[in-house]
């Protein structure tokens, strides 16, 4: 039987072997199955903000991309998500912070390498 779609890739943004290349080297190096490629960081930062729902809470870095700020305030929280802007380098106010409809702590990393906050991963997961 003739397929009628015999590529496996009929458009770029869908898929691509590069793209599949990477995810599975990615995956591979975390011990993973599964791993996602995003051309930006806005755009994995809304598929993300996508897995939560209306009445979750999520708590962000205070310090996050200018895009992301706007992303948040203006959209997200029109979808019913909470968000709290929170200075995670400081661990007492990450906890502090955290509800009981808390699903997501995000820190996003500042871009400028002369102006570096470190955050405590262990601590914040």
């Amino acid at each position: 039987m003739l397929s009628l779609f015999p590529f496996r890739y009929e458009y770029s943004r869908s898929g691509n072997p590069t793209r599949n290349s990477l995810e599975k080297c990615l995956a591979s190096l975390d011990g993973a199955k599964h791993c996602m490629a995003f051309s930006s960081g806005l755009g994995a930062t809304t598929a993300l903000t996508h897995l939560l729902s209306a009445g979750d809470h999520m708590i962000s870095h205070d310090d996050v991309y200018g895009g992301t700020n706007r992303y948040f305030r203006k959209v997200a929280s029109r979808f019913g998500i909470e968000i709290s802007f929170v200075d995670c380098t400081q661990p007492e106010k990450v906890k502090a912070a955290i509800k009981s409809n808390t699903k997501m702590v995000r820190k996003d990393f500042c871009t400028i390498f002369l102006y570096v906050r470190v955050v405590n991963i262990l601590f914040v997961s």
